[in-house]
């Protein structure tokens, strides 16, 4: 590839890893409809979607350890966290009709993600071993119960 045509697409090495994450992030998610598609997902799909995820990452583990070990300017690990506290906290604030959480909400977002991308990066690293499938469900059952359902319940809430 030529660089004009990069940098036509992407800022620098680092846009194009995030561009890889939201794509291993969002299309296991995108499978189960539109938002707005006024359906509930199921704890079984919500687990499903997740467990891709985790696949697709276990798959790219070696771009991936690459990248959470590399520490300059544009580090993966804070675009990633960035962008998880900013799905969870839209999910949230569609699912309780708000537009902005609680200073407990923030902290329980803030924590579930944080917790969650560490335990992930150590998973990918191999520091503990489980699958994909396990992982998933280590996730979700130390997420919040309110996050957990705010994915799931994919309804917005009557005003």
């Amino acid at each position: 590839m030529q660089n004009q045509v990069f940098y036509y697409h992407f800022c620098d090495k680092y846009d194009l890893a995030a561009w890889i994450f939201e794509c291993d992030f969002h299309e296991p998610f995108d499978a189960l409809g539109d938002p707005q598609s006024f359906r509930q997902v199921t704890a079984e799909e919500h687990l499903a979607s997740v467990t891709t995820q985790f696949e697709r990452m276990w798959e790219k583990r070696t771009l991936y350890n690459k990248l959470f070990n590399d520490h300059s300017r544009n580090s993966i690990a804070e675009h990633i966290q960035a962008f998880d506290v900013k799905i969870s906290t839209e999910t949230l604030e569609r699912y309780l009709g708000t537009q902005e959480l609680s200073p407990t909400l923030v902290y329980a977002v803030k924590f579930t993600s944080y917790g969650c991308l560490n335990m992930t990066i150590e998973w990918l690293r191999g520091e503990f071993v489980m699958s994909a499938a396990e992982l998933a469900v280590c996730q979700l059952n130390a997420m919040p119960d309110v996050l957990r359902r705010a994915y799931e319940d994919r309804l917005p809430r009557p005003s």
